[in-house]
């Protein structure tokens, strides 16, 4: 019996505690992560709380904020510069060293440095086959800067960015749009989706406009609205995006709002959501960890407090007692970050 099919084993025994299950976890994804890079960061504690997995949304937006700079990701998705001349092979030869150092010198989320991996190294899986990253539409992609046709390409035409074939460009404007909230793809995405039992009304969501892993934001926005569907008495959803520029790195925030809805007691369902017991909020996390901060205020019993779910600031409570301002409904807040 391989280590895997133990862990496997120990999941679907009713004598372990939950603890130790998540304990158990924990230790594989740690493994997997560290072999699938040496320059990964990986958390050395064992937690057993959800908040304390590797969680800091701010040292993604650095990371990311590398896609604007001409000596780090830049030309990744951008045509070179007129006034600068570039030796490709050079170029692909610094870009993947920079990502080394970057991935040192930050905690990303393993689904970002896995996208931005694959889209720059290529590689093959444990069956030998191509590698996949997965697009901001759900597409599954093997073309990448490694692809052999991309490098024969290159060769023949030297001094080009991949940018000017045009199927290569497709490729890029979709990683492009997978690492990059580019407007107004918030509302578009919230327009096309359906749901039949919401009254959505939007404020200022086509000016969203900052890096993050675009998939997992609409997967867990997607989310919390099939959640807010099950309300059926509570239909009328407002949904806005604001900045704060006045805080450094600057806020992009998104709330979202079930008008009028109000909940039970609070402390029970922040000790369900520990226990893995509070299903779709659990899956939710998912999307988040790492990428954004994710509270959720709200009138529990009739009191009006704030569920911090994801926090990056240790200094900040669980959950905290709303002292000024109107609970308006269920309300989700999650808070983005973006070098200024």
């Amino acid at each position: 019996m391989d280590k895997y099919d133990f862990i496997k084993m120990i999941l679907k025994r009713r004598d372990v505690s939950v603890n130790d299950k998540k304990r158990g976890v924990l230790l594989a994804t740690q493994e997997l992560e560290q072999n699938s890079s040496n320059y990964r960061k990986v958390s050395k504690n064992i937690d057993k709380n959800k908040e304390e997995r590797m969680h800091a949304p701010k040292d993604t937006a650095k990371f990311l904020s590398l896609f604007e700079e001409r000596a780090a990701f830049k030309y990744l998705t951008h045509d070179f510069d007129s006034d600068t001349e570039i030796d490709y092979n050079t170029f692909l030869s610094q870009v993947r060293e920079k990502f080394k150092e970057a991935a040192k010198q930050f905690t990303i989320p393993s689904s970002l440095y896995a996208t931005m991996d694959v889209f720059l190294n290529g590689g093959t899986d444990k069956n030998g086959q191509p590698k996949t990253w997965k697009a901001w539409n759900d597409k599954n992609y093997t073309e990448n800067y490694a692809s052999q046709a991309w490098e024969e390409w290159i060769k023949q035409n030297p001094g080009k960015h991949p940018t000017k074939n045009a199927h290569f460009n497709e490729v890029i404007m979709d990683f492009r749009s997978t690492i990059r909230l580019i407007k107004p793809e918030l509302k578009n995405f919230i327009e096309k989706k359906k749901y039949p039992n919401l009254c959505i009304t939007v404020n200022s969501l086509e000016n969203a406009d900052f890096y993050t892993n675009v998939l997992y934001l609409e997967r867990g926005i997607g989310r919390i609205l099939s959640d807010m569907q099950r309300y059926q008495d509570y239909n009328k959803v407002e949904i806005s995006f604001s900045r704060d520029y006045e805080s450094e790195p600057a806020k992009m925030i998104i709330t979202i709002t079930q008008v009028g809805s109000e909940t039970t007691d609070l402390e029970n369902v922040v000790k369900r959501f520990d226990s893995s017991e509070a299903g779709s909020f659990n899956t939710i996390f998912s999307d988040f960890v790492g990428y954004c901060n994710w509270s959720v205020e709200a009138l529990w019993n009739g009191k009006p407090k704030r569920w911090n779910i994801l926090k990056d600031d240790g200094n900040t409570p669980k959950v905290e007692d709303i002292t000024n301002g109107q609970i308006k409904g269920f309300t989700h807040i999650l808070t983005y970050y973006k070098q200024v």
